[in-house]
């Protein structure tokens, strides 16, 4: 932050990239309403990598929920759907803000379709390979549980089971349904 600081206070202009994680760097340093600025500049700049505008709606949003804004998070995060098709990193973050909200059924809407995103590392931007398979089952247990789906939830507990069985999360929740009397089929 400070770098980014004392090239401005000598009259650099950030390039798109530096103006990137400038915002970055204050979101870090809890400084959302500078970090709020920085980043809608940095969406402004025609010369912006796309990777980059996606994951600025993210912070964006993430500064936006630090503020209590939650429609404004919302909004920040549909708007990374006019550079690109959804990534799975943002839908999970749309899933998890209306799970918040107790929009369970929205929440799984969310977590389905980051089920179906396709994980692409070429493209270069920051991924999670969790959000595209592990996170929205897990969400999608949560949703359907809250929904009162005792039996939908625990189909999607077996497949966090499948795919991290040794995550806390699953460990917590093998013993959490068989204390509702779920046991373990093969």
């Amino acid at each position: 932050l400070r770098i980014f600081q004392s090239m401005i206070n000598q009259g650099e202009i950030l390039d798109a990239r530096q103006q990137y994680y400038y915002g970055r760097e204050l979101y870090y340093h809890e400084q959302y309403e500078a970090a709020i600025n920085v980043l809608e500049d940095f969406l402004k700049m025609p010369n912006a990598w796309l990777e980059n505008r996606i994951d600025c709606c993210r912070d964006l949003a993430r500064c936006y929920d630090a503020m209590g804004d939650t429609e404004k998070s919302l909004t920040a995060l549909f708007r990374s759907f006019l550079w690109d098709t959804p990534r799975a990193e943002v839908c999970c973050d749309l899933a998890d803000c209306l799970f918040r909200l107790q929009q369970y059924q929205n929440a799984d809407f969310w977590y389905g379709i980051a089920e179906q995103c396709s994980y692409q590392p070429e493209r270069g931007g920051f991924l999670c390979p969790d959000c595209y398979d592990f996170l929205p089952a897990l969400g999608r247990c949560r949703c359907h549980f809250a929904m009162g789906d005792r039996e939908g939830a625990y189909q999607y507990h077996l497949k966090t089971e499948q795919l991290r069985p040794s995550h806390r999360a699953v460990i917590y929740n093998n013993a959490f349904f068989a204390s509702l009397g779920f046991e373990k089929r093969s």
